[in-house]
């Protein structure tokens, strides 16, 4: 605050000790200290009580804005109820089936306005199989089926056992 060096200090002692005396010097040194005490305590309550301010504005702002949020909540939650908005979707979609199936009975021409089909039938046409299924017609179907070449089929040769160190 004040830019009092060690040497300024020096000569503010010899003048007061020059002018006060050295008898009345160290009261006056005390009153001093005491008076310099009583200024820091007051700066020090009225720093306290500006950072006090300071948080209750901080405060006062988060608290507006919090109730401010509580309030719309219980808006939300007050205009919200699932169960009679479900209950109102589903009357809806009933309704909207039962207004398609009213249509679809306008729609229908009644019974009486249908005239049946003219359906002719033809006798009956009986059925002759191709081939007969007896066992004599069958064998020149095996007779194809068995192969054609005469030869063997090769014999598959044995594996080769691995040697083994006891064997040689």
């Amino acid at each position: 605050m004040f830019d009092v060096g060690a040497s300024e200090l020096l000569v503010i002692g010899v003048v007061a000790l020059v002018v006060i005396g050295p008898k009345e010097l160290p009261g006056v040194i005390r009153t001093l200290g005491q008076s310099v005490a009583k200024l820091r305590r007051m700066a020090g309550d009225f720093r306290q009580q500006f950072d006090e301010a300071m948080r209750e504005a901080d405060l006062d702002g988060v608290q507006k804005s919090m109730s401010e949020t509580a309030d719309l909540a219980k808006s939300a939650v007050t205009g919200f109820n699932p169960i009679e908005t479900i209950r109102n979707e589903i009357r809806s979609t009933v309704d909207e089936i039962k207004g398609a199936g009213r249509d679809m009975e306008a729609s229908i021409s009644k019974p009486a306005d249908i005239t049946p089909p003219v359906v002719t039938l033809e006798p009956p046409v009986e059925f002759q199989p191709a081939m007969s299924l007896e066992p004599a017609s069958l064998e020149p179907v095996v007779e194809r089926l068995e192969p054609v070449d005469d030869e063997p089929p090769k014999a598959k040769r044995a594996p080769r056992k691995k040697k083994t160190g006891d064997e040689a």
